[in-house]
């Protein structure tokens, strides 16, 4: 069985931020527990360019050093907020880029889409007889729908925005990926969610109904802190 790499790696970073100021006037918090206790000084953000653009760009600007190599999968592991709904991101930035004979798919877990999308793809590239590449390609906006009003949502004050893209082979690399263990805990599947869904089940739609909703219950953050601390629960 072959060995699979991250070959290397591009990112985009938006040139325009929100600082600590800017934060505690929006959240109703003291300036000081927003630079001194979260630990945020300022974070990039993104009123432009949508999520398959970031995505695009990171992706071309990895390429650009890599004119030879063929695509054979391209994987999106970014956030589900998309430029638009029940739609995929890969199939868009590979028509953009014009990465054909390949196939691309996105990847939803949320915040380890990635580390998912690595596993899935180290399988496929090991188990090739031929030399393969990949792409991963990941952005998020989700700065834009975070309720900052919300004190349970505090723990995503931080969340900005920007793209990156990830090239994965099994002929060589910079870094070999090794194993993976991935375990998902269902008890806390309706923690944080997009209300979006819920307008085609009724008629009653909220105001800023974009916004992440946050149902951080008792058993949530005892559940939370214990898995932290790797102390297992029954």
């Amino acid at each position: 069985m072959r060995s699979a790499y991250i070959v290397d790696y591009e990112l985009y970073i938006p040139g325009t931020f929100i600082d600590y100021e800017e934060l505690a006037r929006i959240t109703g918090l003291p300036d000081w527990v927003i630079k001194d206790k979260m630990g945020i000084v300022r974070k990039p953000v993104e009123r432009i360019l949508s999520v398959s653009d970031m995505a695009e760009l990171a992706t071309k600007k990895l390429l650009s050093h890599y004119n030879n190599v063929r695509i054979g999968i391209v994987a999106y592991a970014g956030s589900d907020f998309k430029d638009k709904y029940v739609w995929n991101v890969a199939p868009n930035v590979m028509g953009r880029l014009n990465i054909k004979n390949a196939y691309g798919f996105d990847v939803s877990m949320q915040c380890v889409s990635s580390i998912v999308a690595l596993d899935l793809l180290k399988s496929k590239l090991q188990a090739s007889n031929d030399d393969l590449y990949a792409l991963i390609i990941a952005a998020t906006k989700q700065s834009l729908i975070v309720n900052y009003k919300d004190r349970n949502s505090s723990f995503m004050y931080d969340f900005s925005d920007g793209a990156v893209a990830v090239l994965l082979s099994n002929v060589d690399g910079k870094y070999e990926i090794l194993e993976s263990s991935i375990l998902t805990d269902g008890k806390f599947s309706n923690i944080v969610y997009q209300r979006l869904g819920e307008r085609f089940y009724g008629n009653s739609v909220m105001e800023q109904d974009y916004l992440l909703e946050v149902n951080r219950t008792e058993e949530f953050s005892k559940g939370f802190e214990e898995i932290h601390l790797g102390i297992s629960y029954s």
